[in-house]
């Protein structure tokens, strides 16, 4: 009997040292991909065997490798590999990035590095053997990625858009909104892209009976929602972040963090904020929640 796997999907990154592989596992990690390069072609059954079955400690549904000259032959028993990704049902792309010789040599020159082949025996050689054993997984890639004439802007959209859902650039799926809760006593969050004030909301501190509570309890989120002004407000800011996020992803940010904050960060914010949230999530984005100052002692 099999064992039971979790659902996962893999992205095989490869190609040519200097062609754009490690600026594309830094954009798929912002992008919450478990990332892992130069991993050597015969410990991928292993590896995906850990993935599947949860071992190493968290969910990766969303995994990217990068295999090359690095970790020996690419190209030694790819079938046979490839075919242990279908028989356990593990959905792969196979990403094949390339450059012109003259713009790889000139890589090489400008950041001092040297290529993995090199051996003495100059980059521009090095690159040629190279490809030469690249050929063959050059034929197995779903996309062909050639960054001669590209620049960071560009890789990244190419990029996008290939992850993206259906391949369509102007999905937001990938995107992580990150929404914060704060209390102005404390500070504004120094890493908020968007940030509201939400004092103008009836305080539920001068409430005995609800001071004692956060935004978290229903008791609160009915007393700070449930009247007109909070309302309309709920609604101009969701479309605002409707607007804005795809603008955003379009000029490549990848995470998007908006605060909202009250007096001590207990009540209104933390109501609003999860609303919020839930609204986002609701509409398909990858909207994760904080709450900074919910937990602090005293504040309005």
């Amino acid at each position: 009997m099999k064992p039971r796997y979790e659902k996962i999907s893999l992205l095989i990154v490869t190609g040519y040292s200097g062609a754009g592989k490690t600026q594309c596992l830094k954009l798929l990690e912002d992008l919450d991909y478990y990332c892992v390069d130069n991993l050597p072609l015969p410990l991928l059954p292993q590896f995906t065997d850990l993935l599947l079955t949860r071992s190493i400690g968290r969910r990766h549904q969303n995994t990217a490798i990068v295999i090359d000259v690095r970790g020996g032959d690419p190209m030694a028993d790819l079938q046979e590999y490839l075919a242990t990704l279908q028989d356990k049902e593990i959905p792969y792309t196979i990403l094949f990035f390339e450059a012109s010789d003259e713009i790889l040599v000139r890589r090489f020159s400008e950041t001092r590095r040297k290529h993995p082949l090199s051996d003495g025996k100059g980059n521009l050689s090095a690159i040629i053997t190279e490809k030469g054993m690249m050929k063959e997984i050059r034929s197995y890639a779903n996309y062909i990625i050639d960054t001669t004439h590209y620049g960071i802007k560009d890789l990244k959209d190419k990029i996008l858009s290939i992850v993206s859902f259906n391949g369509d650039p102007q999905s937001v799926s990938f995107m992580t909104i990150n929404i914060i809760s704060f209390g102005y006593k404390r500070g504004v969050p120094i890493d908020a892209d968007l940030v509201f004030d939400v004092r103008f909301l009836p305080n539920p501190f001068y409430i005995e009976e609800l001071k004692v509570l956060t935004g978290m309890d229903q008791s609160i989120q009915e007393f700070v929602m449930n009247n007109h002004n909070a309302s309309i407000f709920l609604q101009k800011v969701a479309d605002f972040l409707m607007f804005l996020i795809p603008l955003y992803y379009q000029e490549g940010k990848t995470q998007l963090t908006v605060g909202f904050g009250c007096t001590g960060g207990r009540h209104r914010s933390v109501s609003v904020a999860s609303v919020i949230t839930e609204l986002l999530v609701k509409k398909g984005y990858n909207a994760r929640l904080a709450h900074r100052d919910i937990h602090e002692e005293g504040g309005l």
